[in-house]
Parts: structure tokens; sequence; C-alpha cells
């Protein structure tokens, strides 16, 4: 029973001491201040390389896309794609004083041949041209 008597006789003395203490007025503006102060604290705060990661993230995403998917170019119908400078006939203009030195008929044999090898026969010009 005398902690009871303890106990009873310490809350009196707090609350004399509590009584003594001094209540300041009301104060909004240090209100808002300590609220906005506890509520940014409280936030998890966004970290600084956020929008870095973001960055490259983004930039990863395009280049994976563009590898994947790279441009094609357009082709024309009317164009047969080269496949390589090495398959386009190599006449030399020695070749043509040859052909040159057997007629003029001899000559336009010889370039209506090589233009059957290297221009597309399905241009009606090209085909006017050769026929």
């Amino acid at each position: 029973m005398n902690l009871n008597n303890d106990e009873s006789r310490l809350r009196e003395e707090l609350q004399r001491d509590a009584a003594r203490i001094p209540v300041p007025p009301f104060d909004p503006v240090l209100h808002h201040a300590a609220i906005r102060r506890i509520r940014a604290l409280a936030k998890p705060q966004q970290p600084a390389w956020w929008p870095a990661l973001s960055a490259v993230a983004a930039v990863l995403v395009l280049a994976m896309v563009f590898t994947h998917f790279p441009a094609r170019p357009i082709q024309s119908p009317l164009v047969k794609p080269v496949e390589s400078v090495a398959s386009l006939p190599s006449t030399t203009v020695w070749a043509y004083r040859q052909v040159v030195a057997q007629g003029e008929d001899a000559l336009l044999d010889r370039l209506a041949e090589d233009a059957r090898r290297v221009l597309p026969t399905s241009t009606p010009i090209v085909a006017s041209l050769i026929n």
C-alpha cells in the first residue's frame, strides 16, 4: 500500500509543477511551420540520382529499339539494287577503242550490250533505248 501512496504523491507534485509552467498563446504561423517541417521529414525524399537513372533507361530503350528495328532503305521498284561495284562490268577505254576500230555499228552494239547489263530493263525509257 505504500506504493499507491508514493504514486499519488508523485502525481500531485507533477501536477503542481505543470500548473506553474505558463502556457504560451496559440500561434498559427508557428503551428503551420512546425507541421510543414514534420511532414517534410516524414516524406521519403526522392534520391538525387533518380532523374539521371530515368534518362539512362530511356536511352537504353531507344538504343534497343533502333538496333532491333534498323531503318530500311527505300527501294524503288524500277531500280535493281547493285550488290557491289565489283559486280558491274569493267569496260575500259581500251576495250572501247578496240571496238571503235571495228566500226561504228560494233560500238553501238557494244554500248547496247553494256546498257543491258547495267541498266534495269523495266524502265520504259531504257527499254526503248536498248531495243
